[in-house]
């Protein structure tokens, strides 16, 4: 959750996350979210799976960004595109 830039190339710096939804776009496959290092998510990991433009995660509670919680893994079966949505301050 650092070195993150909007739409127009401003930075973004978010001190808390309050809510992340992912939903995976284009092709058909899983996409296992979280893990690896410094995880903002913790310990836990979750496969979204399914096809395009009808599967979506959506994970709702405050994860606090930090130096060690600062990390998104996504990690995709086959070549997917996705949306990622954050809500936070």
């Amino acid at each position: 959750m650092t070195s993150l830039t909007d739409a127009y190339g401003n930075a973004l710096v978010y001190t808390t996350v309050a809510a992340l939804i992912v939903q995976i776009v284009s092709a058909s496959g899983n996409l296992v979210v979280g893990g690896g290092s410094n995880p903002l998510l913790g310990s836990d990991q979750y496969t979204i799976k399914g096809t395009a433009n009808s599967s979506m995660l959506p994970i709702s509670w405050p994860f606090t960004v930090s130096g060690t919680a600062k990390v998104i893994t996504l990690t995709p079966s086959t070549s997917l595109t996705f949306n990622i949505i954050v809500i936070g301050s």
